[in-house]
């Protein structure tokens, strides 16, 4: 009953009514590409890097730079930031159902590593802007014991078993080791911790117990834990910056962006989808960095499906992308002459 009604509250609800907005959004721009059967090359924070077309057994990838290349129909493909390193996983034996998850690496188009090392489902994989690469995920398929695997120097591979009982998400490369969620089997939201995992070991960096997500901005060393009803800002060190009481949905994967400009964190959010309702508006919004205090909150344009929103701070202004429509938003005129 109180969950249901904290979902329910706005953010001006949430946030104390003494608080001052410091930005007003507006629109900037739209467009919308031709339609395509083609889907997004992504990177880890969801920036797109090139398209990739099926050709039945195969996949076209089609690069924003380089020549394009064919690979094995993998159901999960992924960019480094410069988009020179494609990373390829899943099972193109079984397009429909994948269980056992193999991986390709190919730098600059070509073939440059291959893990026949199955993976389950469940697993997490995310790939650095530097093109390393690393998945947590079940060792011999054991749902007890899970471990890390990622590439080091000249693709040479690393791997940590996790604590026992222990299930790993969202892992995100901070220098040369990675910060990870990790939670009790079938007991996410109840008893998580963040773990740092490097080539000396594995430690505790800060217990979550309602964590539900982990989003690493390694940029600026910062990395957002977000559980039901409060979101937390702490360093790759695992000390807290500040942690504030709120209830945030993101839409998607990519949902959240660093907002260098303005020093903020900026989140696509929508409430719950009742049944036989009309989509929930989406509203983008703006949190300082140093504190957690709202700084702006607008309504956008309302698209489907709301997972395959992407945000993307550019220039000075926040990108979002839904397929092939993006909009860009900025501060509005009477905020830049603040």
């Amino acid at each position: 009953m109180l969950a249901t009604f904290a979902l329910a509250m706005t953010l001006a609800q949430l946030f104390p009514s003494g608080e001052q907005r410091g930005l007003d959004l507006e629109l900037v721009r739209s467009h919308t590409l031709p339609p395509t059967d083609a889907r997004p090359i992504l990177s880890t924070r969801g920036r797109s890097m090139g398209w990739i077309h099926s050709q039945g057994k195969e996949l076209r990838i089609e690069p924003n730079s380089g020549v394009p290349f064919d690979i094995p129909a993998f159901q999960d493909v992924r960019a480094s930031a410069d988009g020179s390193t494609l990373v390829a996983w899943g099972d193109p034996t079984a397009p429909e159902h994948p269980f056992d998850q193999v991986l390709r690496v190919y730098r600059e188009g070509r073939l440059a590593l291959r893990i026949d090392e199955p993976f389950s489902l469940g697993s997490s994989l995310t790939v650095a802007a530097d093109g390393r690469f690393a998945i947590a995920g079940m060792r011999n398929f054991d749902r007890s014991q899970w471990e890390v695997v990622w590439s080091g120097e000249e693709d040479r591979l690393e791997r940590q078993l996790l604590p026992p009982g222990k299930q790993a998400r969202d892992p995100v490369f901070f220098g040369n080791g990675l910060l990870l969620r990790v939670h009790g089997l079938r007991r996410e939201g109840q008893d998580g911790s963040i773990l740092h995992v490097d080539h000396t070991g594995v430690r505790t960096l800060l217990e979550t117990p309602a964590a539900l997500q982990l989003v690493g901005f390694p940029e600026q060393d910062r990395a957002l834990v977000r559980s039901r009803r409060d979101i937390t800002l702490i360093d790759s060190k695992g000390s807290v910056l500040w942690s504030r009481a709120l209830v945030l949905r993101p839409v998607g994967l990519h949902a959240w962006t660093w907002w260098p400009e303005q020093n903020a964190l900026a989140v696509l959010v929508s409430d719950v989808q009742r049944a036989g309702a009309t989509i929930p508006p989406v509203r983008l919004v703006v949190l300082s960095a140093s504190d957690g205090r709202l700084q702006a909150e607008t309504v956008v344009t309302r698209r489907t499906p709301l997972t395959q929103a992407r945000l993307a701070a550019e220039k000075g202004q926040l990108a979002i992308e839904w397929g092939q429509a993006r909009e860009i938003y900025g501060p509005t005129p009477e905020t830049k002459a603040k």
